[in-house]
This record gives C-alpha cells, sequence and structure tokens, in this order.
C-alpha cells in the first residue's frame, strides 16, 4: 500500500515540474573568451593572395646587372652613374623604360657592357680607328644623351630580333654579313648599330662594307661609292633616332659670301643648342657633334665632340666653321616661329661638291679637335 505522505510529496513535485513547462532553460555560464594569438609565420611574409606574383625591386634588379658585370668595374661603375643620375627610374626621360631594356641585355655581357657605357658617358663614343662610321657615332652619342631608354631598346631589339623600329616608321636592319674581324677595335655596339645606321642613311641600292664605305648595288653605276655620309644621310639618321624636322645649312666657300655664311652657321647652332638640340658640323670630311655654345665677342665658343677620339674640347667657333662644309640641325621650332631665324634660302640649297663625312684615321690632320683661341 501507498503511503500518504509519499502520495503528498509526489502530488507537490509533480505540480513544481508543471509550473516549469514553456520557460527556457538558463544557459551554463562559460568561462570569458580571449582573442585569439596572430598567426605565426617563422620569420617569412604571409602568403600572398592568388595572382599577386613577386615582382623584385628596382634595387635588386640594378644588382643583377650589376653582377652580370662582375668582370667589367667600369661597366659597374657606369650603371651606378646612371642609378644615381636618376635615369634607371620607372618615370626616368625617355619613352622606353630604361633598366627593363638592360635587362634584356643581360644575356650578352659585352653589349650590356658597352650600352652601360655609352649611355653614362655619351661624349666619349668612339668610331673605332679606320673606318667610316663618325657620322653614324656622332648620330648614336646624341641619341644615347636625349633618349636612354630607346638606346637600348635598340641594341636590344638589333642583337635578338635582328632589326629595330625607330622614329618615323623607320626599321633598321642588322647587317649580318659583315666580318666582325674586318671592323678592327669598333666597340661592341658600334659593330652591331653603326653599319645598320649608315645602310638606312645612305638610301636604297647601296650597301655598306665593315669599314662604313657603301656600294652601289643597283646597276645604275657598279663603281660608285660613299666614304661617309653626307649631310642628307646625317638629317635621316637624326630623324630617325630623336625625331624631329632636321635640315642641312651649307658654308659657302666663296670669298664674297663666306663670312656671312659662317657668322649664319654660329647663329643657327647657338639656337639650336638653345632648343635642347646637338647640332652636327662637317669639317675636313668629318663629322663633329656640338654639346656647347658661350657667347664671346669673337664669335662665341663651341664645345665639340669628335667621334674619332671620344674627346670633347672648346673651340673658337667662327675659327673652326672656317673649314666647315655643314651644319645639320633640328629646324622643327626655327619652323614654329614662322621661319624667324632660320638660315637663308641659299644656305639650305646642297652644293653639288660637298664631301661626304667620313675621318677615321687617328692623327690625321682632316680630324683636327684643336683649341682654337
Amino acid at each position: 500500500m501507498f503511503s500518504p505522505v509519499n502520495q503528498l510529496n509526489n502530488l507537490w513535485s509533480l505540480s513544481k515540474m508543471l509550473s516549469k513547462v514553456g520557460t527556457a532553460a538558463k544557459p551554463a555560464p562559460q568561462a570569458p573568451q580571449q582573442a585569439k594569438p596572430p598567426p605565426t609565420t617563422g620569420g617569412t611574409a604571409a602568403p600572398r593572395p592568388a595572382g599577386d606574383s613577386f615582382q623584385p625591386s628596382r634595387q635588386s634588379q640594378v644588382d643583377g646587372l650589376k653582377g652580370s658585370l662582375a668582370n667589367d668595374p667600369a661597366a659597374q661603375a657606369a650603371i651606378t652613374r646612371l642609378q644615381e643620375g636618376g635615369k634607371l627610374k620607372s618615370h626616368a626621360k625617355g619613352g622606353s623604360d630604361l633598366l627593363g631594356q638592360l635587362q634584356r641585355l643581360q644575356g650578352n655581357p659585352e653589349l650590356l657592357a658597352q650600352t652601360v657605357k655609352d649611355l653614362a658617358h655619351p661624349g666619349k663614343m668612339r668610331q673605332g680607328a679606320d673606318n667610316k662610321f663618325c657620322a653614324q657615332t656622332d648620330a648614336l652619342s646624341h641619341m644615347a644623351r636625349q633618349d636612354p631608354g630607346n638606346y637600348a631598346r635598340v641594341m636590344a631589339d638589333l642583337s635578338t630580333k635582328g632589326s629595330a623600329e625607330v622614329r618615323g616608321g623607320v626599321t633598321l636592319k642588322a647587317q649580318t654579313d659583315l666580318d666582325p674581324t674586318k671592323m678592327g677595335p669598333m666597340s661592341a655596339t658600334q659593330k652591331l648599330a653603326a653599319p645598320a645606321l649608315a645602310e638606312y642613311a645612305n638610301g636604297a641600292g647601296m650597301e655598306v662594307d665593315a669599314k662604313g664605305v657603301s656600294h652601289a648595288t643597283d646597276g645604275r653605276k657598279t663603281d660608285r661609292t660613299v666614304k661617309g655620309t653626307f649631310s642628307t644621310g646625317m638629317e635621316r639618321m637624326q630623324q630617325a633616332l630623336v625625331g624631329h624636322d632636321w635640315d642641312s645649312q651649307y658654308i659657302s666657300d666663296s670669298k664674297k659670301n663666306h663670312a656671312q655664311s659662317v657668322t649664319s652657321a654660329v647663329d643657327t647652332i647657338h639656337d639650336n643648342l638653345k632648343q635642347g638640340e646637338n647640332p652636327s658640323v662637317s669639317r675636313n670630311g668629318h663629322w663633329f657633334n656640338v654639346t656647347g655654345f658661350r657667347a664671346t665677342p669673337d664669335g662665341g665658343r663651341m664645345t665639340i665632340t669628335d667621334p674619332l677620339t671620344g674627346n670633347s674640347k672648346t673651340v673658337n667657333a667662327r675659327h673652326f666653321l672656317n673649314n666647315a662644309e655643314a651644319v645639320t640641325f633640328d629646324k622643327t621650332d626655327l619652323k614654329a616661329k614662322g621661319g624667324g631665324g632660320a638660315p637663308a634660302a641659299a644656305e639650305m640649297a646642297r652644293p653639288k661638291d660637298e664631301e661626304e663625312g667620313g675621318g677615321g684615321k687617328a692623327g690625321a690632320s682632316t680630324n683636327p679637335v684643336e683649341d682654337l683661341r
């Protein structure tokens, strides 16, 4: 039998349970949550998101170039000079990233070394002895000074593709049929680029040899040769390498017009330099690049560079131009001014007896670069 007391206890428990129906149970108390510690990487960078490839710094790229030239301290110093001058920055002057173009030459240490030397010291570029490539060296030194990125690109393209596109839709072609052993002490860049430029400068129907002499191949006159480059060829090269509109004025050799012609040439050179260009002078069968001018009472002082020796000197402008034949200059700004300051039409008319500029023999009397004060 059930005890009345037990029955009462059971009824009390049942009523208590029924009173909690529909009431949510309280959650059990939890320990306070601690912040997660940052993941450790053992000193290495955290993984990059997918698609984000690693790009080396420009400094590491420069160091890579120097490593490629470990056996050429002069070339390493040239790279340092370019870097300190800001020319290896991504936004440096020129239409092409110089650092990127130099990297394309790393498989050819000799060409890379000479390219950086040319760019670090454009005025010291030399044509090499016993050849007719002075005009090409002159034009290339101008490009190296004005547009270093594209200078390096042309060297890379000529060496890897066999051709290089330059300004005005012009394509230069490497002359692969020339014998390098006949090119004497020419530098790697000169052996590659100078013949390509010479072939373009003298036009269709002419083929250049290893010494820079162009020979007719068009059948009109098989013995016709051009031992160097006329002013028209210099104009073509300058336009192709640095752009703008180049032309030449000629210095009359007649007693009546000579002094006036020299004065006009001095003015043209002075104006062109102020515009940021480097005109060229053909004198006694040799081309010189003009890089500076200082006005003086006796006609001015010019700084000229001889591509034969790589030397620059200051000369009396009038005295130097007394024996010159032509000045090739950029006439773009002169045209924009409506012809103001431009040479007279008679001075722009090419004479029939113009001597092609070649030069090329060390110590020759036809290539004087002296301080003519």
